[in-house]
């Protein structure tokens, strides 16, 4: 007799779900939404000053002396450069892989002319781990209105 009321009310439960799922409006709902929420209003340079989120380095103050490399515990980045007959050096391709950094600061505070940064980036995750590798290329013959940023989603069904 107890075996027939569970079974009857498990029939119940699992009815109501169904019927709830198969409605349309919830089928494909997100659960997440992006961040800095819509409510608030915040946009990503509202961020908090002590918010670490992605390490760039600004290419226009980089003189490639290369003291960031070493410092870095877990060897997260790597430059490539070129000396100019002058004595001077060019950086012209700054690596970062976002995969191994750990945000520990170590890089930005060795660096003597202060070109590397936390940007103010809130979404930090990535699906694919070739998309965690920041690679920053010094064109200095490009105009600002030649570069377009992209960015593409995929998106599952």
């Amino acid at each position: 007799m107890k075996l027939w009321s569970v079974l009857k009310a498990l029939k119940g439960g699992l009815g109501l779900n169904l019927r709830y799922l198969q409605r349309s409006q919830h089928r494909y709902k997100s659960g997440v939404e992006k961040y800095p929420d819509t409510i608030s209003g915040r946009a990503p340079l509202d961020m908090f000053t002590n918010f670490r989120g992605y390490v760039r380095n600004d290419l226009s103050k980089c003189t490639g002396c290369g003291a960031c490399v070493p410092t870095c515990p877990v060897k997260a980045l790597d430059f490539k450069a070129e000396t100019k007959p002058d004595g001077t050096v060019n950086v012209q391709e700054y690596r970062i892989d976002l995969g191994k950094c750990f945000s520990c600061n170590a890089c930005i505070e060795v660096c003597p002319e202060q070109s590397l940064y936390y940007s103010k980036d809130f979404e930090l995750a990535a699906t694919n781990p070739q998309d965690l590798i920041y690679v920053q290329v010094n064109n200095t013959n490009r105009k600002d209105k030649d570069i377009t940023r992209i960015r593409t989603y995929e998106v599952r069904r």
